[in-house]
């Protein structure tokens, strides 16, 4: 299973640098807990547009694991997590309505 996650991660696939991250965080898969390693793949991976890694980032920043506690980061991180998650709302509920329309025009 860690040969197909790191097939993934070197093609730049956020979710499995995301979740890779996990890995490491968590000491799973064989991997040795690494808080900094997943810190480094949470940044690679909400450089590629992962909402998820940008909360996690924004929590570890919180607290000072993986990384130097800095407060004003991890306000930063937790933003831009919640703007991202509020956009894609905002897309699914375009396209629910837009849906509800076509089906209500047939009647």
């Amino acid at each position: 299973r860690l040969a197909m996650i790191q097939a993934r991660v070197a093609k730049k696939d956020a979710d499995a640098i995301y979740f890779l991250g996990g890995q490491y965080w968590a000491g799973r898969l064989g991997l040795q807990k690494d808080m900094g390693k997943a810190v480094e793949l949470y940044t690679k991976a909400a450089e590629l547009g992962s909402i998820e890694a940008l909360f996690s980032l924004g929590g570890a920043y919180e607290r000072g694991v993986g990384v130097e506690q800095d407060k004003i980061k991890a306000v930063e991180f937790l933003t831009k997590s919640a703007i991202s998650l509020w956009q894609v709302m905002l897309k699914v509920d375009a396209i629910e309505t837009r849906s509800f329309r076509e089906t209500a025009k047939r009647g």
